[in-house]
C-alpha cells in the first residue's frame, strides 16, 4: 500500500433551505505522517459552483484509515462553521462523497438570570419595597424585576454593554454576572437546546434553593409551566441560545433624596397669606419650576450646596432680585424650610445714546456703585434696573471706546 500511491478525491453538494448553494469556501486538511506519495501540502480548499458542487481532486496519497478533515464556512447563513471527518479505506482509488446542509442563519442570544433586592444602611439584604426592572444600557432591551426580585433578561450575542438595575428611590446599580453553563449540560453546534438551557437555568444554586422547577417560569415572569416547555415561546424561532449566565445577588441602595422648601416673602414678618411673592427661580443657573404668589415653592435635588436666584415676573410685586447659597442634607429623606425675604424695589429704566450721533448704545454695562449689580443695555439701547425702596445710588455707564459717564444719582421711593 505505501509503494502503490492512493489517489483520494472527495467531492459533494451544498445546499441551504434544499437549493444548491454557490460561493461556499470549503477546506480540506490531512495529517503530514499520513502522507505516503512524498507530498507536503497538507491543506486545501474549493468552493462550491452554481450547482452546490465543490470537489478536491488533487489530494495527496494516504495511509489506511487516515482522516481527512473537511470544514465549510458560510457566514452569510451560519455562524459556525461545519465540520466532517472522513477517513481513508485503503482502496487503489477511492472517491468520498460528502454533503454539507447550512441550517438558516439565527441571531445569537445570552440569557442572565438573577436576584434583585434592597440593601440597607446596616449592609443587610432584604426585599425590595417597589417593582424595577434590569435593562441593557445604551438600548431599549429590558425585564422587569418580579417580586421577590427575581429576574431574567435576554440579550443580544455577544453582549455589548452592561447591564443595569433600576428602582424608582434607589441608585442604579450594575448587574455582574458570571457563566452558568454546566458540563452535564452542553451546547451542540454552538448553540444550547431549550431543555439543556431550562436544565442550566434551573441548576443555579440561588434558584433550586429558593423555588421549585415547576415555579421557577412564573417567578421569572416570562410564562407558566416546564421551563423547557416555556422556552419554546420565550426565544422565537429566528433565535438560538449561546450563552446562559447567572448573577449574584444585586444590592440595591435608596438614592439619598433632598428637598428645600422656599417661601419668599417681600416683608420680614409672619403673615404670608399677604406677602408670599411669585417670582423667575434659577437653581444653579438653569431656571426651573417658577414660584407661585401665595404658595410655597419645593425643589428637590441631589444633596450638596446649589445657588438660586429669583427675579420679578411682569405683573408681579417689584422687589430686588436676590441671589444665595442653600444645601440639601445627604440623608435618605431630608427636607428643609427656609424663607427668603425680598426687599420691595423700584424699577430703574432708560436707555443709552451716543451724544453726538444720538444713536442708541447696545452692550453698554450699567452698574450700580456699591451694590455688585450690573446690567447690560439691549438692541434698542435700554436697561432696567431693580432697586431697593428709600435709598440713594449712583449708576454708571461704561462702553469700550466711549468715555466713561459721570455717575447719575438715584433717590428710590416706596411709591
Amino acid at each position: 500500500f505505501q509503494y502503490n500511491p492512493i489517489v483520494n478525491e472527495v467531492e459533494g453538494i451544498v445546499t441551504y433551505k434544499a437549493a444548491p448553494f454557490a460561493g461556499t469556501r470549503i477546506t480540506a486538511k490531512v495529517n503530514p505522517g499520513d502522507i505516503v506519495d512524498g507530498s507536503t501540502v497538507t491543506n486545501f480548499e474549493s468552493v462550491s459552483d452554481n450547482s452546490g458542487y465543490y470537489r478536491f481532486a488533487d489530494l495527496p496519497a494516504l495511509k489506511r484509515n487516515a482522516p481527512i478533515t473537511l470544514t465549510a464556512i458560510e457566514r452569510r447563513v451560519q455562524d459556525q462553521p461545519i465540520t466532517a471527518e472522513l477517513k481513508t479505506n485503503g482502496t487503489p482509488l477511492l472517491s468520498k462523497n460528502f454533503d454539507f446542509v447550512f441550517k438558516e442563519k439565527k441571531n445569537g442570544v445570552v440569557t442572565i438570570q438573577g436576584r434583585v433586592q434592597e440593601k440597607t444602611l446596616t449592609n443587610r439584604l432584604i426585599d425590595l419595597s417597589v417593582g424595577g426592572i434590569v435593562r441593557l444600557a445604551g438600548t431599549n432591551i429590558s425585564a422587569p424585576i418580579m417580586p421577590g426580585g427575581w429576574f431574567i433578561i435576554k440579550v443580544p450575542y455577544p453582549i455589548n454593554g452592561k447591564v443595569i438595575a433600576s428602582a424608582e428611590g434607589f441608585q442604579d446599580q450594575e448587574v455582574n454576572w458570571y457563566y452558568a453553563m454546566s458540563s452535564s449540560y452542553p451546547a451542540k453546534e454552538g448553540a444550547y437546546s431549550y431543555e439543556n438551557w431550562a436544565n442550566n437555568v434551573q441548576n443555579v444554586s440561588d434558584f433550586y434553593r429558593f423555588m421549585q422547577s415547576s415555579q421557577m417560569a412564573s417567578k421569572l415572569g416570562i410564562g407558566n409551566g416546564k421551563l423547557s416547555d416555556v422556552a419554546r415561546t420565550y426565544f422565537s424561532p429566528d433565535e438560538e441560545i449561546k450563552q446562559i449566565m447567572a448573577s449574584q445577588v444585586t444590592g440595591l441602595s435608596r438614592a439619598p433624596q433632598g428637598n428645600m422648601t422656599f417661601s419668599f416673602q417681600l416683608d420680614p414678618n409672619f403673615d404670608k397669606s399677604r406677602n408670599m411673592v411669585a417670582g423667575r427661580v434659577w437653581v444653579d443657573g438653569v431656571e426651573v419650576h417658577p414660584a407661585e404668589a401665595g404658595k410655597n415653592w419645593v425643589y428637590s435635588g441631589t444633596p450638596g450646596k446649589h445657588t438660586f436666584k429669583i427675579e420679578p415676573v411682569k405683573g408681579g410685586a417689584t422687589f430686588f432680585g436676590q441671589t444665595g447659597e442653600f444645601s440639601l442634607l445627604d440623608q435618605l429623606f431630608g427636607v428643609l424650610t427656609t424663607t427668603v425675604y425680598l426687599s420691595p424695589a423700584t424699577m430703574i429704566s432708560g436707555v443709552v445714546k451716543d451724544d453726538v450721533s444720538g444713536k442708541v448704545v447696545e452692550g453698554a454695562t450699567v452698574s450700580v456703585d456699591g451694590l455688585n449689580y450690573e446690567v447690560l443695555t439691549n438692541s434698542k439701547g435700554e436697561y432696567q434696573l431693580l432697586l431697593p425702596n428709600n435709598k440713594e445710588y449712583k449708576i454708571a455707564v461704561l462702553k469700550p471706546s466711549y468715555e466713561a459717564t459721570s455717575q447719575v444719582r438715584v433717590v428710590t421711593e416706596s411709591q
